[in-house]
């Protein structure tokens, strides 16, 4: 292999690491159920209660956010696997002008 083929593999990898890892933290955040954050206080019976009043456990149970955030999960880890491809296709057939613009690409899914 050629040293600048070593270096450009050297630098795919460490760019699919480093999203690789981005997504795992942003996954976990995206998968937290916390809602302190969100102007909810947290009552000692597992109940919430804001202005609106106290939330009572049939309502709790009412309420699912689950399909929304595990489709948006699934369509943002979509859209990073494809952009992820395409940045080291696009690394890999050696087109020098365009190697940095995928890979600004999957840092915008990343985030």
């Amino acid at each position: 292999m050629v040293p600048s083929e070593a270096a450009s593999v050297t630098a795919v990898a460490a760019c699919v690491g480093v999203a690789f890892v981005a997504t795992l933290l942003a996954t976990r955040r995206a998968t937290s159920t916390d809602k302190r954050s969100t102007g909810y206080s947290r009552l000692s019976g597992h109940g919430y209660e804001d202005t609106d009043g106290v939330a009572t456990q049939a309502s709790i149970a009412a309420f699912s956010d689950t399909w929304p955030r595990l489709l948006t999960v699934l369509g943002a880890l979509s859209a990073l696997l494809v952009s992820i491809f395409s940045a080291v296709v696009t690394s890999s057939t050696g087109s020098r002008g365009t190697a940095l613009e995928p890979w600004i690409l999957v840092s915008g899914w990343v985030r």
